[in-house]
């Protein structure tokens, strides 16, 4: 795992670990990581493995590619962006609180998202959208696809 380093980064980390280029299939491969930028990986393959991003902190997800059930459940303070979502991930966001996505496909249902603070979040269905306190002021639009 590589270091990145940023006098400031987006979400206020100063040293960020870098998991890239890598393909992982397993379940919950990267469970619980934090201070983490992941970058050029695909989650896809015959483990066909789920919740891969499950109970992450603080994490920059920039141009992946998801194919694998639940992707992204409980993470807190995220970055997704110029990434794929396929329909397989079904609900691909759950409980996901205080998150960016931006330039991102999602085809499929995103079951709930928590404070989204700035972005188009955009997919084929949006189940429950959740602002809480001063987050009432988010950028972020949210919209369904029409099919």
């Amino acid at each position: 795992m590589l270091t990145y380093k940023a006098e400031k980064c987006t979400l206020g980390v100063r040293n960020m670990n870098i998991i890239e280029n890598t393909t992982y299939d397993n379940e919950r491969a990267l469970y619980n990581i934090r201070d983490t930028i992941v970058t050029g990986c695909t989650f896809a393959g015959p483990a066909d493995g789920e919740s891969v991003l499950k109970e992450t902190r603080n994490i920059i997800i920039d141009d992946c590619s998801f194919s694998l059930r639940y992707p992204i459940w409980h993470a807190k303070k995220y970055e997704l962006r110029n990434s794929q979502l396929d329909e397989k991930t079904r609900a691909a966001l759950w409980y996901s609180d205080d998150g960016i996505i931006e330039n991102t496909e999602i085809k499929g249902h995103i079951d709930s998202v928590k404070n989204p603070r700035s972005g188009n979040i955009t997919a084929d269905s949006i189940g429950e959208i959740i602002y809480e306190g001063s987050i009432m002021d988010s950028n972020a639009v949210i919209s369904t696809r029409d099919r």
